[in-house]
């Protein structure tokens, strides 16, 4: 969010609401959901604004985690059925003109192998 479209949004439409990174008066960063309201008196004219700023952090890394989960392997990290199937419609559909090449390969007993490593 920058500062200057957040405080002209609340002056035209009447609210903003947004998420996005803040700083604590110590430095560290934090991820936000920030609402930000006009005061206006009985005339309509701007007096003010009020401001609720929510740290977010705890859920925004939950939700990053989750989505995560949906695109790669958790056991492996590589990416999933999913994830790959993206990817390979971004190449085809894409503007530029890379080459590429797809390639499998099947791992019988992958378990076992998996076992060994202690993954």
């Amino acid at each position: 969010m920058y500062p200057q479209k957040t405080w002209k949004s609340p002056c035209v439409a009447g609210q903003f609401e947004g998420e996005g990174w803040r700083y604590r008066k110590d430095g560290s960063r934090f991820w936000a959901h920030v609402m930000i309201d006009t005061i206006r008196d009985e005339q309509n004219t701007l007096l003010g604004f009020a401001k609720i700023t929510r740290d977010i952090s705890e859920q925004k890394a939950i939700n990053d985690r989750i989505a995560w989960m949906a695109r790669y392997d958790a056991l492996t990290g590589l990416p999933n059925r999913v994830e790959f199937f993206e990817r390979v419609e971004k190449l085809i559909t894409g503007n530029d003109a890379r080459r590429f090449a797809i390639f499998t390969i099947d791992l019988d007993k992958f378990k076992e192998i998996n076992d060994l490593q202690a993954i």
